[in-house]
């Protein structure tokens, strides 16, 4: 089985070369979203997103496969398993969450002003602390992107809301969030294992939003428990007495 990876706004596939490193023995396909080389013309829902997946999966003949996204690629992720729960054998939902807004003064300035915004936008990926050479490769990031697929990316995630449908995710769910996450802070990811029935949360201390570039091996290593976890294919059933948003699931967190 392989191990679908998807990227965030204004990323490429890139930005897992540090977590599939440490993926040794474990089959990957890290497809790029709309906007990028090869992925047509950039796209402002998770829809279209989800879609440009799924081309990618067919593609490569996976029928199924665990799936985990970053950020916006963590709504890509949610919104398969929510519309298209067949191709989705467990999820991995890093720096997410159910709703996805976006500060209304970088969506304003873009897509002109890419070159303005970016180092601010840079920033706020990583705690205060984060040595300078992880911003500038955000800044050169958004800057490859261009403004037209970040402003797209970024216009998709604010449009973003399934909150009210995460009780009807059934396949086992590894959540992953910084302490240190000011975009889709703790908060977010503790909603998303408290209403996702087979949900497991791992909260990293002093981390911020870019945990596959700040904690590779330990996000690499949780990956491949839900790979393996993957294996055999069973759905998790929802709990007796279970409907809408005031079920509440099982966390752990670390």
């Amino acid at each position: 089985m392989t191990l679908v990876l998807i990227h965030s706004a204004g990323a490429t596939p890139a930005i897992w070369d540090r977590v599939c490193s440490h993926l040794t023995g474990v089959p990957v396909l890290a497809p790029a979203l709309p906007g990028r080389a090869g992925a047509g013309a950039p796209a402002d829902t998770i829809e279209a997103h989800a879609a440009a997946v799924l081309r990618a999966m067919d593609a490569a003949g996976i029928a199924r496969a665990p799936i985990a996204g970053h950020s916006l690629g963590g709504g890509v992720a949610l919104w398969l398993a929510l519309r298209h729960p067949a191709r989705v054998a467990g999820l991995g939902l890093v720096s997410t969450g159910a709703r996805l807004r976006v500060n209304p003064a970088a969506l304003a300035a873009l897509p002109d002003r890419l070159d303005e915004v970016a180092p601010m936008m840079a920033a706020t990926n990583f705690p205060p602390d984060a040595p300078a050479d992880l911003i500038d490769e955000r800044v050169r990031a958004y800057r490859e992107a261009g403004g037209a697929t970040v402003f797209a990316d970024l216009t998709a995630c604010d449009r973003f809301d399934v909150l009210d449908h995460l009780w009807e995710i059934r396949c086992r769910t590894q959540v992953l969030v910084g302490s240190a996450d000011v975009l889709t802070p703790p908060k977010y990811a503790r909603t998303l294992a408290e209403r996702i029935s087979a949900a497991r949360l791992v909260e990293y201390p002093g981390a911020g939003h870019m945990l596959p570039i700040e904690r590779p091996a330990e996000v690499a290593g949780e990956l491949a428990v839900l790979w393996a976890a993957s294996l055999d294919g069973r759905v998790t059933p929802a709990p007796a007495g279970r409907s809408g948003s005031a079920a509440a699931g099982s966390a752990a967190r670390r």
